[in-house]
């Protein structure tokens, strides 16, 4: 295996999204080289993650959802896309979806921090692996309905 896209379970995956984040893993540009003195990606990307929208049906299922959820939906004409941490540095932060290559992230991650230790680990595996953004990919995901759902998926 050589990628693994990773979604969580509200996650919607697009058709033909497979497809470009492979495309895009396989571009000379992204393809990681792992330094060896610090066991990280210094150039590529061993991570690529798209936007995540809302998804339409959540967006309406409560008035919650209505009025924090944002625009729901595709809108690529309206808005310019840009990440604040993949323009200034050149790697983005991840967040938890998105495609990976497996051996790149084996050797940036391997080892680096004990089982169990770390609850929140997608920014931090970001960090070792080099996340990088994918604008023309969007996944789609439900909103939280209620204020006490919202609140406690943030805590984490």
């Amino acid at each position: 295996v050589k990628y693994v896209i990773t979604l969580d379970t509200d996650t919607q995956l697009p058709r033909d999204a497979a497809r470009q984040f492979i495309g895009a893993m396989a571009h000379p540009l992204n393809r990681p080289v792992i330094d060896a003195a610090t066991r990280r990606v210094s150039r590529g990307h061993a991570i690529l993650q798209p936007r995540v929208g809302i998804s339409l049906p959540s967006a309406a299922r409560s008035a919650y959802a209505q009025l924090f959820g944002s625009d729901a939906g595709i809108d690529p004409y309206t808005r310019a896309v840009s990440d604040l941490y993949q323009d200034l540095f050149g790697e983005g932060s991840f967040i938890g979806k998105g495609i990976y290559d497996v051996d790149a992230f084996e050797q940036a991650l391997d080892g680096r921090f004990a089982e169990n230790s770390i609850l929140s680990h997608d920014l931090v595996e970001g960090c070792f692996a080099r996340s990088g953004l994918i604008s023309d990919v969007q996944l789609y995901e439900d909103y939280p309905s209620r204020y006490s759902a919202d609140v406690n998926r943030r805590h984490r």
